[in-house]
């Protein structure tokens, strides 16, 4: 974070023009713009490093709909996806199932 305040205070004390400085600092055009962004909009705390993680998994199963997939998995090992997803209740069961196969 100390870098990224270096670097606005660089661009807001005009040291240089913004191409210059996003050399100097070996970061990109848009990173810059975007540090430069951030901080006018949220002051030093906008600088912080922030969670690339995405906010909804849309393939997370509840802790329920796990136990239920790993139960019936467990009762039928030679079943596969296709066959337990019609056994299990839910619209979309085969994404259900996708994402459970890797809670095992």
């Amino acid at each position: 974070m100390e870098l990224r305040m270096r670097f606005v205070n660089a661009v807001l004390a005009g040291e240089d023009s913004m191409t210059a400085l996003c050399e100097e600092y070996e970061v990109s055009r848009k990173t810059g713009y975007k540090w430069l962004s951030r901080f006018q909009a949220e002051g030093p705390a906008g600088l912080a490093e922030r969670s690339r993680a995405p906010r909804v998994v849309r393939w997370a199963v509840s802790q329920a709909q796990a136990e239920a997939i790993t139960g019936l998995r467990r009762q039928h090992p030679s079943w596969g996806p296709k066959k337990t997803a019609r056994q299990i209740a839910g619209a979309d069961a085969g994404a259900v199932l996708a994402g459970a196969e890797h809670h095992r």
